[in-house]
């Protein structure tokens, strides 16, 4: 019995030593962040919320990014986070959903050839994307194209409460 205990023992052992486990990191040295948020008014009561998601790809060391997206906390799926440009710039689509108080509740992250998982916001919040975040946009953001945006290191973006999550540390 004591026998059969021990190899048993070194055979998980074994197992445990050879297998790699990814691993989970908050995003707190600017690995990736909210560069812009974009508020647009489509018609037809529908109003859309786009994140403009950077990534500073040195920061991952030799590893190379394998996926950039987004979680909806609530339901627990993954959005559709698409390249915008170059590769290190993102996208993210949110549309409130007919008669929603708010859009949902989401987080970000990257997954890299390590395996390693980098998590934004980055002190393991949540962004809770709401009417009230599009009418801020709305209201301190630049007009162009039908669209109302705003860089997240803005003055105004950080003296926000509510927008100031999108980019804590400032990143450029």
């Amino acid at each position: 019995m004591i026998k059969m205990n021990v190899y048993l023992w070194l055979a998980l052992t074994l197992i445990w030593a050879t297998t790699s486990f990814a691993n989970e990191y908050p995003a707190n040295n600017c690995e990736l962040f909210v560069d812009r948020i974009e508020a647009r008014y489509s018609g037809h009561g529908n109003f859309k919320i786009n994140f403009f998601v950077k990534t500073i790809n040195e920061r991952f060391g030799e590893a190379r990014i394998v996926k950039v997206g987004a979680l909806d906390v609530v339901t627990n799926q993954e959005l559709l986070v698409e390249l915008e440009g170059g590769d290190n710039y993102w996208r993210l689509e949110m549309y409130k959903p007919y008669q929603s108080l708010d859009y949902g509740t989401i987080a970000f992250f990257v997954t890299t050839t390590k395996g390693d998982t980098f998590w934004f916001p980055g002190d393991y919040q949540n962004i809770h994307v709401t009417q009230e975040m599009y009418d801020t946009v709305t209201k301190i953001g630049n007009q162009a194209w039908g669209a109302t945006s705003i860089k997240t290191q803005d003055f105004k973006v950080q003296h926000s409460k509510l927008l100031s999550i999108l980019n804590p540390q400032r990143c450029w």
